[in-house]
C-alpha cells in the first residue's frame, strides 16, 4: 500500500485551469491565466509543481501535495531507485532523456496502481 509523508505545511492550493475533478494522484503544474497562477495537469516530461490530493472543476481551488514522501498513479511498471517523471497524462514513469525529474520511486507498482515516490524534482534525466 502506497502513503504520503510529509513535514509541515507541504500543500498548495489554487484555481484549477482545466477540470481537474477525478485527478487525484496525478502531477500538477503551475500555469499563468489571465495573469492568475493556476493549476493544470502535468504533461510529459514538464516541471511539476506536485501531486494533486484535492481535485475541482475549473476556476474551483485545486489542492496539491508539494513535497516529501507522495503517492502518484504509475502509468507503466517502476521499481524502487528508478527516477520518474510524468507523461502527458500527469502519471508517473520512469524518466526518459530530458524529462523534468520528479524524484525516485521508493516503492514498486505496476500501471494503474500508486507508487511512492520521494519528491525532489531534481532537474532533467541525462541524454
Amino acid at each position: 500500500m502506497a502513503v504520503t509523508r510529509q513535514v509541515g505545511s507541504q500543500t498548495d492550493a489554487k484555481p484549477s485551469n482545466s477540470d481537474l475533478t477525478g485527478k487525484e494522484y496525478r502531477f500538477a503544474k503551475r500555469v499563468n491565466a489571465g495573469g492568475e497562477s493556476r493549476f493544470d495537469i502535468c504533461g510529459a516530461g514538464q516541471q511539476m509543481a506536485g501531486v494533486i490530493s484535492e481535485g475541482k472543476a475549473v476556476g474551483l481551488h485545486t489542492s496539491v501535495d508539494t513535497g516529501n514522501q507522495l503517492k502518484v498513479v504509475a502509468s507503466a511498471a517502476i521499481n524502487p531507485g528508478q527516477k520518474v517523471a510524468s507523461d502527458a497524462n500527469g502519471a508517473a514513469k520512469v524518466a526518459a532523456a530530458g524529462e523534468v525529474i520528479a524524484g525516485e520511486a521508493i516503492s514498486q507498482a505496476a500501471a494503474n496502481e500508486l507508487v511512492e515516490v520521494d519528491f525532489t524534482k531534481t532537474g532533467n534525466a541525462a541524454a
